[in-house]
């Protein structure tokens, strides 16, 4: 399991990553940045994506709440850990829906718990994964990491935070396999994840991918209700 540590103060990152490796040995591996830039340049790299992210709420250029919003767009299922010197800034933090949030001076107490209910999330979101036949191999995939399925001629083609995956399954198989709280047919070739709806039309959404795909005619009406139900309970 992997950790993204972002702080601007390097003593931070080193009592972030000493009471972690102390508490919790080699479980996870860790990764520090010092700035918003490289986390969220490394982040667009599916290869470098964290499980959990534990980084600043203030940078002195950028909002750290700004910055996990857009990580959260790539990735919905990342759990975020906030740490700030500023209490009275905490109420920004609701818009990313952390994990956690640590105040400065951060308990060690605290940090460990933290990491831990992290980490027990993660976990359940993999007791939620789903055994994927690719050609010859099977892909292990977590129902949050998929952006959507679309039809193609011999089946389907998966997209997810892994890349995209051509399948024999129907859509129909998918929409039975995936959990219909976050799925939404939006038409006859496409099956789409709500987490990752930016912009929605009553034509046209468009994903955090910036990937637009259009809506039927026919399915517009119930899709847009779905959308707004999913919307009530997000």
């Amino acid at each position: 399991m992997k950790i993204a540590l972002c702080d601007d103060n390097s003593a931070v990152l080193d009592f972030l990553e000493e009471k972690i490796k102390e508490n919790f040995g080699e479980r996870f591996i860790l990764i520090r940045y010092e700035d918003t830039q490289a986390l969220y340049e490394a982040c667009e790299n599916p290869d470098e994506k964290a499980d959990i992210l534990i980084m600043d709420i203030l940078f002195p250029n950028e909002n750290g709440v700004t910055i996990a919003r857009k990580i959260q767009e790539l990735y919905s299922d990342i759990k975020i850990i906030f740490i700030t010197g500023y209490p009275e800034l905490a109420s920004q933090i609701f818009r990313a829906a952390p994990t956690f949030l640590l105040i400065k001076p951060i308990s060690q107490e605290l940090l460990c718990e933290a990491v831990a209910t992290a980490e027990k999330q993660v976990l359940e979101d993999d007791d939620k994964a789903i055994h994927i036949t690719c050609n010859s191999s099977i892909l292990r995939v977590r129902p949050s990491s998929i952006y959507y399925i679309e039809l193609a001629n011999r089946g389907t083609v998966l997209y997810w935070t892994g890349g995209a995956n051509m399948t024999k399954y129907t859509i129909d198989a998918w929409e039975a396999m995936l959990p219909s709280q976050s799925f939404n047919r939006i038409h006859k070739s496409f099956l789409v994840n709500m987490d990752y709806i930016r912009e929605y039309t009553y034509v046209q959404l468009t994903l955090s991918t910036n990937k637009p795909l259009p809506i039927s005619r026919k399915k517009a009406k119930a899709v847009k209700e779905k959308f707004l139900d999913y919307l009530k309970n997000h």
